[in-house]
């Protein structure tokens, strides 16, 4: 059967050291060539591509933030991207007025650019370089970073009118983060409508993950396998649980999944 793989990538082919799991490689490798590999992940590009070579990856396509952007890496361009409804100056000034580092991420810059720093606006964030500023309307993201109350105060404001998540100790002990990305956008939305313009059923996708934000992916996918690390919410939705990913349990999950060795979703 023709298959489309869409592997999470933090806690499913990454350990949480951001070290490949064992037997990973080989794993990949061993994959019929004619079987597409995406990436679903919460990461932006530059942060994806700096870990990409620890993965012996054939580059395809890349959902990143959540589903907010599509990339192909094979062919350096935006496959789709999702903008953000709320008012994105506003939110930035209420950022520089409160102390916070902000940056946003903008589709409209080409591939290129968004390997770079061209197509992120920053504050002064550490690993980004300097403030270079494109029009606020054209971001599909923006983050805050800082002191728990201004961080917790702005994503409030922007929940409003688009979704918002917020990490607590990001980083180190105190610093808060916010990410602000489109309502009703998330992995599984942006990999069903790209899957199907290139002709795949949800029966021949088998979707990977560990955290929450896979849990509509897997549950969409004909066959969602969850991490043996993976939370108790996402390992309830799947439909086969495997082993840890420092264990190498997605590397034995690959190699059954080649040789014909995994059926499909019971019930489905």
């Amino acid at each position: 059967m023709r298959r489309l793989l869409v592997l999470d990538v933090d806690g499913t082919l990454l350990t949480y050291g951001e070290s490949p799991g064992p037997g990973l490689h080989a794993a990949l490798a061993a994959l019929p060539p004619k079987w597409p590999v995406w990436l679903a992940t919460g990461r932006r590009l530059g942060e994806l591509l700096r870990v990409l070579p620890r993965l012996s990856w054939r580059r395809d396509v890349a959902v990143l933030l959540n589903g907010t952007l599509t990339v192909d890496l094979k062919r350096r361009h935006v496959l789709s991207a999702h903008q953000l409804s709320v008012d994105l100056e506003r939110l930035w000034e209420r950022a520089e007025a409160s102390g916070l580092l902000a940056a946003a991420v903008f589709p409209t810059a080409t591939l290129p650019d968004l390997f770079g720093s061209a197509g992120l606006l920053s504050l002064g964030l550490p690993g980004y370089g300097g403030l270079r500023r494109r029009p606020l309307a054209e971001a599909c993201y923006m983050s805050v970073y800082g002191a728990k109350a201004p961080v917790l105060a702005w994503a409030a404001e922007a929940s409003q009118v688009d979704a918002v998540r917020v990490y607590s100790e990001w980083e180190r002990p105190g610093l808060f983060h916010a990410e602000l990305t489109p309502t009703g956008v998330d992995k599984q939305v942006a990999v069903s409508r790209l899957s199907a313009a290139q002709g795949y059923a949800p029966a021949q996708v088998v979707a990977v993950g560990d955290a929450d934000n896979d849990l509509a992916l897997l549950r969409w996918a004909g066959l969602g396998v969850a991490m043996g690390n993976g939370t108790e919410a996402i390992q309830s939705a799947a439909d086969l649980v495997i082993g840890r990913v420092e264990e190498g349990g997605l590397a034995a999950f690959l190699h059954q999944l080649a040789r014909g060795e995994v059926g499909e979703a019971a019930g489905r």
